[in-house]
């Protein structure tokens, strides 16, 4: 599996104008990118996604013989603008602090807090830091 993002403007591109066959370097197409790391069956698409369609190329190979099939998703990736405004309300303007509690540790019984500390202005962030605190348990 490899999953591409277009590159137009629009995000909209011709259907024909598909990623190229190798793994190389696709910049010798204008309208794909290759998504690095994208290469499992399912894609979570991020902000950066956003405008733009994506596709997914799927090589099989059967005895030396290599099929490849394309999964050309026709509509552009969409933020949900509600989402988007909380997320941006609750991380830039000021410093923000988020605290998760009560976290175990997998392989014993070590307890721990999560903080992040964000310092923005209104349209970017500027720091953050992340603090690990131990709660409860062995360690």
């Amino acid at each position: 599996f490899q999953w591409y993002r277009s590159n137009t403007e629009s995000g909209i591109v011709e259907k024909s104008s598909m990623p190229l066959e190798d793994d190389k370097s696709n910049s010798g197409s204008p309208s794909w990118s290759l998504l690095r790391g994208a290469n499992y069956a399912a894609y979570q698409p991020s902000v950066f996604d956003a405008g733009h369609q994506l596709c997914c190329i799927v090589k099989q190979d059967s005895d030396g013989n290599i099929s490849r099939q394309s999964c050309h998703l026709p509509c552009l990736v969409a933020m949900d603008p509600p989402l988007f405004e909380s997320i941006k309300m609750t991380l830039l303007g000021g410093k923000k602090t988020v605290t998760f509690g009560n976290l175990r540790n997998m392989d014993d019984l070590t307890i721990f807090r999560l903080k992040i500390d964000v310092n923005s202005s209104d349209d970017f962030i500027s720091s953050s830091s992340i603090f690990i605190a131990k709660s409860g348990g062995s360690m």
